[in-house]
């Protein structure tokens, strides 16, 4: 048989060995696997395409299509991969993506960059599509904001100044010293 494609085996050989066979056809239809350094670069390369698309307001290719599985992986990205999806998903006019960017920068309290980033990208979002967020989170970021250190409580100040709330729920913020 000439298809790289195709193999012909009796029926026995050993588990090993379809194995080895199944592999290599594997690779010669699609090539070596990724190591994790190209995965790492191929999502980056693929946020960035979708960044473009959201910014550009694309009819075709819409980012929103894709806004239940960048929601998933926001639970679970880090490094360059989680900043690149939180601006995707900041630029998603969808209340799911500002709640997912909300819900990540309140809860994650061990990394304060983290959070400062989320809150931010949620502020992003929050001043292109207006305030989709629910009352518990809008009391979770004036709890980060009243006692969060310096640009944490910066960041979610800025936040709750994004979601255009009634002056007597900002004021006690924008007059706090530390």
């Amino acid at each position: 048989i000439s298809d790289d494609l195709t193999r012909i085996a009796s029926n026995s050989i050993s588990t090993s060995e379809t194995l080895a066979s199944a592999e290599s056809i594997v690779e010669s239809a699609s090539g070596a696997p990724m190591t994790f350094d190209q995965a790492e670069a191929y999502s980056l390369q693929s946020l960035e395409s979708l960044r473009t698309l959201a910014i550009s307001n694309n009819q075709l290719l819409r980012p929103s299509d894709a806004s239940a599985a960048l929601i998933t992986t926001l639970a679970v990205a880090e490094g360059d991969i989680l900043n690149a999806l939180a601006e995707v998903l900041s630029l998603i006019p969808q209340q799911r993506a500002q709640i997912a960017l909300a819900e990540q920068g309140i809860a994650l309290s061990s990394d304060p960059e983290i959070r400062i980033m989320l809150l931010d990208q949620t502020a992003t979002s929050v001043k292109r599509f207006g305030n989709l967020l629910e009352p518990r989170h809008i009391d979770a970021i004036r709890t980060i904001a009243s006692s969060a250190e310096d640009d944490e409580a910066t960041s979610a100040a800025a936040l709750l100044g994004a979601l255009n709330l009634p002056t007597d729920q900002i004021t006690p913020f924008v007059f706090t010293t530390r």
